[in-house]
């Protein structure tokens, strides 16, 4: 299941104008989202064993200045550092 970012951004910012926290507006987006639909044995979280799509932010993604460290798809990393890494960043 892919979302395109743009739908994300204007899907998270009713999210914060309906006053939800920025973790609960990621978590309408992601984990709930998966319950609903059924999927959330597969999606929705970074567990083991899930499906791991996400992206590692410089700094608060809800900033216009972050960009993405690291971009993984089901897994593997598909921009970043060789290591790809998200720990020490802000």
């Amino acid at each position: 299941m892919v979302t395109l970012a743009r739908q994300l951004f204007l899907q998270t910012r009713w999210f914060l104008r309906a006053g939800c926290s920025k973790q609960q507006a990621i978590e309408l987006v992601s984990r709930k989202n998966a319950r609903i639909l059924g999927i959330d044995d597969r999606l929705g979280v970074l567990e083991k064993g899930k499906w791991a799509s996400f992206i590692c932010w410089s700094s608060d993604p809800f900033d216009l200045a972050s960009y993405p460290a690291a971009v993984y798809g089901e897994g593997e990393l598909l921009f970043g550092d060789e290591a790809g890494r998200c720990d020490g960043l802000n």
